[in-house]
């Protein structure tokens, strides 16, 4: 849009289908290859997005459609258009590679005490685990250790060092804590770079002169499998107080298109419930069985959850969520046991993987 569309020349725009919102791109060729940064930029949109084009005006339009695939917006189909108001947002304006670390270039100005704190920041590196079947788990998450920062003289540049640059891997980028000098939270915090060749014509900076105070990090690795989750919420024995038996077993599956085999589970109050969980899908699923009137809460809350989401099969600590499964990988099954609760009312049952908590539910129906 030549600058028409905000302070984001020559970056790409992509649409995503299931999740209903715009995202930003950013590239940097290193020694030949290809790399780069991708942002949320808007979300909300009203139907799956399948393709957006540049009005004459350079305004988006946007076209959609959950026909065939669910979408977070509810709607069948939809077009909408998107214009700039013309005021410059406070974001992340883009993610490079540097010999030691990363730049961070803002759309404003940024203050010098949050620019230089490093708990400002967060950084973890991650792959997937690539496979014949739908869906690719997060594998080898590492949080990364920041050891120098750098901030440019138009203060709108953050160099920052890191411990570990792994080749090939995502380096999830978040900074909540940085303020414009009008002490004004950024737009999006949050950003997404692909690592395939380091930059070596970025010098590294001189750590004692920018070196951070260093603080314990857990660099553990962590292979995603099943997730396993201690909770009172999550029982998979049966309790000894009930006599080795349950008094209703309940079975649901998964269907292909973000669907439970299901829409409907009726138990009396109080019983006690055995509940089977098949997810039959290529995709991973978890259920969730929340109080009445608060399925979007609970959603909205895992979709926020991010990166920490993963270790804790997205899945909220929150009074609202009674009982659940763990996150469960394709072909594969849990089962856990709680009592149905003695309140009478339609509850409902959720997967609140990221995307499929508006479409993927159901009632649970206690009479």
């Amino acid at each position: 849009s030549d600058g028409a569309f905000g302070p984001f020349a020559g970056q790409y725009f992509v649409g995503d289908q299931g999740h209903s919102k715009v995202m930003r791109m950013s590239l940097e060729k290193v020694d030949g290859v290809y790399q780069g940064a991708c942002y949320p930029f808007r979300e909300g949109f009203q139907s799956g997005i399948l393709r957006m084009r540049w009005g004459l005006d350079n305004t988006m339009f946007v076209g959609q459609t959950s026909r065939g695939w669910a979408a977070t917006g509810k709607e069948k189909f939809a077009l909408e258009r998107m214009m700039w108001t013309g005021q410059n947002p406070f974001e992340i304006l883009d993610v490079k590679s540097a010999s030691d670390g990363f730049l961070l270039t803002f759309t404003q100005p940024i203050g010098d005490e949050s620019a230089l704190d490093a708990a400002n920041y967060e950084i973890k590196s991650f792959t997937y685990k690539y496979h014949h079947t739908y869906g690719s788990p997060i594998i080898n998450q590492r949080e990364v250790k920041i050891t120098g920062i750098e901030l440019s003289a138009d203060k709108k540049r953050v160099h920052i060092a890191v411990d570990s640059m792994r080749l090939g891997y995502i380096f999830s980028i978040k900074a909540e804590g940085i303020l414009n000098t009008a002490d004004e939270n950024l737009l999006h915090d949050q950003s997404f770079f692909t690592l395939n060749r380091i930059n070596k014509a970025v010098s590294a900076i001189d750590l004692n002169k920018y070196g951070v105070k260093q603080k314990e990090v857990d660099h553990s690795m962590h292979n995603m499998k099943t997730v396993e989750i201690n909770s009172p919420k999550k029982v998979n024995v049966i309790p000894a107080d009930w006599g080795g038996e349950a008094d209703v077993t309940v079975e649901i599956g998964t269907k292909p298109g973000l669907k439970f085999d299901t829409d409907k589970i009726q138990v009396k109050a109080g019983a006690k419930v055995k509940l089977v969980f098949r997810n039959n899908d290529d995709m991973l699923h978890n259920l969730l069985i929340v109080a009445p009137g608060t399925v979007d809460k609970v959603g909205q809350e895992a979709m926020n959850m991010g990166m920490e989401g993963v270790d804790k099969g997205y899945i909220p600590d929150m009074p609202e969520v009674l009982f659940h499964t763990g996150l469960m990988q394709p072909e594969s099954m849990e089962t856990i046991y709680f009592v149905a609760p003695q309140q009478k009312g339609n509850y409902t049952f959720v997967c609140t993987f990221p995307g499929h908590y508006t479409v993927m539910q159901g009632v649970f129906r206690v009479r």
